[in-house]
């Protein structure tokens, strides 16, 4: 098969190992990359294109974006005021802070503020996001630090804050798998701006086992993660552009708008290299054209 006669629409359906190749950075019949030239999607398995969550479009939900930024993940933040000795050891040291001011800025411009919540600092725990309605937004994201164990996936983390207030009083910030399932999402994306959030344990037929599975269960229809380390400067001026696609005046498909965000840091000659825009890539049940079905 030529270049010319690749769908607009490619659907990877990948096994063992291979789960860890960034599709997109891949050459076509013509030398191209496809994660530029084409829209990309993985499923965990052929089933789950008719058994999945069915992706719904961004102006059926209430709401648009649901973010978690800039966790406290220490007493050594500077965001916690002077403390007793016996509290300086609260969260974790280990745990750079990451600096979203750009990314939620663009945030905000994109999004109406009706439409968009921000949980950030000391806001960002755990319990925040429990008692949010989360059904009601088309994305959860979280911007944020993870931990992937792939010898016990199921203690695997999406770290929020470790620390509950100014005065340095320790929270347990961790999202763990489980508590992942807990969530009621209805058909939902959710989208980890997390280093190596792909990860997991090789679980034959199902791919890399981690959090996947578990925004499946809450029933999310698609997943935005990432195989590798993400550059902080890189990953904003991407989702600019995603976010910007997705929930913009002529909203495209998670697909496409991967496609576009790729296109603008693969123009950019300090993100030109594959390494920063190949490695989010989608998960999920896609949005099918009768075409695609046909292809398919």
């Amino acid at each position: 098969m030529g270049d010319a006669e690749l769908p607009g629409h490619l659907i990877f359906a990948l096994d063992g190992s291979l789960n860890r190749v960034p599709t997109a950075a891949l050459r076509g019949p013509k030398g191209g990359y496809l994660g530029l030239e084409r829209d990309l999607g993985e499923t965990p398995s052929g089933t789950f294109l008719v058994s999945g969550m069915k992706p719904r479009p961004t102006a059926s939900f209430p709401k648009d974006i649901l973010a978690f930024a800039d966790p406290v993940f220490s007493t050594e933040d500077e965001r916690v005021d002077a403390r007793p000795a016996s509290k300086r050891a609260a969260g974790d040291k280990t745990l750079q802070q990451l600096y979203f001011a750009t990314e939620l800025k663009a945030l905000k411009r994109i999004v109406p503020a009706n439409r968009l919540t921000v949980l950030k600092g000391f806001e960002a725990v755990p319990s925040a996001l429990r008692k949010m309605p989360v059904a009601q937004y088309a994305f959860l994201y979280f911007s944020t630090h993870s931990i992937i164990d792939e010898r016990y996936p199921e203690r695997s983390r999406i770290v929020l804050s470790l620390v509950a207030d100014a005065t340095g009083t320790p929270v347990d910030g961790n999202l763990h798998p489980a508590d992942l399932a807990r969530l009621t999402l209805n058909g939902s994306t959710a989208v980890l701006s997390t280093c190596e959030s792909a990860l997991g344990k090789m679980v034959d037929g199902e791919g890399l086992a981690g959090f996947t599975q578990s925004f499946f269960a809450a029933g999310a229809s698609q997943l935005v993660m990432s195989l590798s380390k993400v550059d902080a400067g890189a990953s904003a001026q991407f989702f600019d552009t995603f976010y910007s696609s997705v929930v913009g005046r002529k909203p495209q498909t998670v697909e496409h708008a991967l496609r576009l965000a790729r296109g603008r840091l693969a123009g950019d000659p300090q993100f030109g290299d594959p390494y920063y825009w190949s490695s989010f890539f989608v998960v999920g049940r896609p949005v099918l054209s009768d075409e695609i079905r046909r292809d398919f």
